[in-house]
C-alpha cells in the first residue's frame, strides 16, 4: 500500500501513541528495551504530543526506570509533536514546501504553528539529504577514468533580494558531470552521467581550493573540460587530459566539447536561490531529488531510509 497522505491520516494519526508506534514499525524509533532492574519489557510513556518515553514502573520492586523514547533520533528533543514532524517530513519529500501550506497542515485546536518551527524543520530534512549524499558519495566509485568525459564547471548562485530584482552575492559551486551515461529519466534518454556538486571552501575560487575537490571526485587519466577560467590551468600536472573550451571566442580546443549540459543540469538551483545560510543543504537537496527522480523511486519511502541511514536505531 502507498505511503500517501490519505495512508497517514487513517493509519498514523490517530494519536500520538499510534505515530509512535509507526515510527517504532519502520525503524524509526527503537523497539521497547528491557528494564535495567526487573528485565521486563519496558511500557511506552507518552506525555501529551512532544514527550515519549519508555517506562517500567513497579511497587513490588521498588522501582521507576525511565528512558527517553527519542533518543539519538530524528525527532530527538522536539516540542513540535510526532505527527506534525511526520506530516512535513511527507510534504518536503514531494517537494511541497511552501511555508503557508505546511503552518496550515500543522495547525490545529486553534493552535498556529510558528513559521520559524518549520523553517528549522525544513533545514533539519535538508541536513538529512546533505548527510546521506556524502556517505552515498563517499562509498561511490569516482567519477572517469581512461577515455571517459567529465566536464567541470563552476558558477555563483545568486539570489533576488526582497522584490527589488537586485541579486547579492552568493555562494560559489563546483559541479562536475561524467559524460558518456546514458540514463533514462521518466522515459526520456539523457545523455548525462553520475554528477557531483561541491559547495567551494570559503567561498573561494582559487586553484588552492577547487584542484583538490577535482581530485577528491575524479580518477587520473580523465579527459577533463572546462572553460578558460585560470583555476583549472594545472590539472594536466594532476595526470589529467585537460582540454578548454572558449565559448567567447567559439573555438573548442575539443572536438563537441561543452560545459552547456553541466549548467543545465544545475538550472533548477541556480533559478531558486539559496538562502546565505544554508547554501549546501539546499544544493544538497537539490542533488537529493535528482537522485530519486533518475532511480524513480518513491521519495516519501525514499527519504525514510535517508533518515533512517542518518539515524540508526539498531
Amino acid at each position: 500500500m502507498a505511503m500517501n497522505m490519505r495512508f497517514l491520516c487513517h493509519n498514523v494519526f490517530l494519536n500520538t501513541d499510534q505515530c509512535f508506534k509507526w515510527l517504532q514499525d519502520n525503524d524509526l524509533a527503537p523497539l521497547n528495551p528491557k528494564c535495567s532492574v526487573c528485565g521486563d519489557e519496558m511500557k511506552t510513556d507518552v506525555k501529551g504530543g512532544n514527550q515519549i518515553r519508555f517506562r517500567c514502573k513497579k511497587a513490588k520492586n521498588a522501582h521507576d526506570v525511565v528512558q527517553n523514547a527519542l533518543l539519538n533520533t530524528f525527532f530527538e528533543d522536539s516540542k513540535f509533536g510526532l505527527m506534525n514532524i511526520v506530516t512535513v517530513m511527507y510534504y518536503f519529500s514531494w517537494n511541497l514546501t511552501n511555508y503557508d501550506f505546511l503552518i496550515n497542515e500543522c495547525s490545529f485546536d486553534g493552535i498556529t504553528t510558528c513559521r520559524n518551527t518549520i523553517a528549522d524543520w525544513l533545514s533539519f530534512c535538508r541536513e538529512v539529504c546533505f548527510l546521506w549524499l556524502g556517505d552515498k558519495f563517499e562509498n561511490e566509485e569516482l567519477l572517469g577514468g581512461e577515455g571517459v568525459v567529465v566536464e567541470v564547471d563552476g558558477a555563483e548562485i545568486k539570489k533576488r533580494k526582497f522584490k527589488s530584482g537586485r541579486l547579492v552575492q552568493g555562494t560559489w559551486v563546483i559541479g562536475i558531470m561524467e559524460l558518456n551515461t546514458n540514463i533514462v529519466i521518466s522515459k526520456r534518454e539523457r545523455r548525462d552521467g553520475r554528477f557531483r556538486l561541491e559547495v567551494c571552501p570559503e567561498n573561494s575560487r582559487s586553484a588552492e581550493f577547487l584542484v583538490p575537490l577535482i581530485v577528491k571526485h575524479v580518477k587520473p587519466r580523465t579527459t577533463i573540460v572546462t572553460n578558460l577560467w585560470k583555476t583549472y590551468f594545472g590539472l594536466n600536472t594532476k595526470g589529467y587530459d585537460h582540454f578548454i573550451v572558449n565559448h567567447n571566442k567559439f573555438v573548442d580546443l575539443l572536438p563537441s566539447a561543452s560545459t552547456k549540459t553541466l549548467k543545465s543540469n544545475w538550472r533548477p538551483a541556480l533559478k531558486t536561490g539559496l538562502r546565505g545560510d544554508c547554501n549546501a543543504d539546499r544544493l544538497a537537496e537539490y542533488m537529493y531529488r535528482r537522485e530519486v527522480m533518475i532511480n524513480g523511486d518513491d521519495p516519501f519511502e525514499h527519504f525514510l531510509k535517508a533518515v533512517k541511514h542518518v539515524y540508526p536505531t539498531k
